[in-house]
């Protein structure tokens, strides 16, 4: 992992501890469900954080919303339709870059 990545996961997984942090939605993978997924939104930086983690491992990947009002803690009825498809999009990338880690297989050969 970069320098860059490294200090990116930092800020996300204490972003993520913050009381302010609006969680909208935390589930099993479908096909792996040792792999915990959850989308939470960042009210103070407007951002959509995807996480994944495997018990022994967690990813973080953030996007700002496009969604710029109502502010995120007015959004009385959830997630809006566009942040749910930014986060799966980043759920895509994400799964992307980590799969592996994820599946426990750090020194894969596949």
């Amino acid at each position: 992992m970069r320098i860059n990545e490294q200090h990116e996961q930092h800020r996300l997984a204490q972003a993520v501890q913050s009381p302010d942090v609006m969680c909208y939605d935390e589930c099993p993978d479908r096909e792996h469900s040792h792999i915990k997924w959850a989308i939470v939104g960042l009210p103070k930086t407007n951002e959509i954080v995807v996480s994944a983690t495997n018990g022994t491992c967690t990813y973080y990947l953030a996007r700002p919303s496009r969604l710029l009002a109502p502010s995120m803690v007015d959004r009385i009825f959830g997630i809006d339709v566009d942040d749910r498809a930014l986060a799966g999009a980043l759920a895509d990338e994400l799964w992307k870059e980590h799969k592996d880690e994820l599946l426990g297989k750090f020194n894969s050969t596949e």
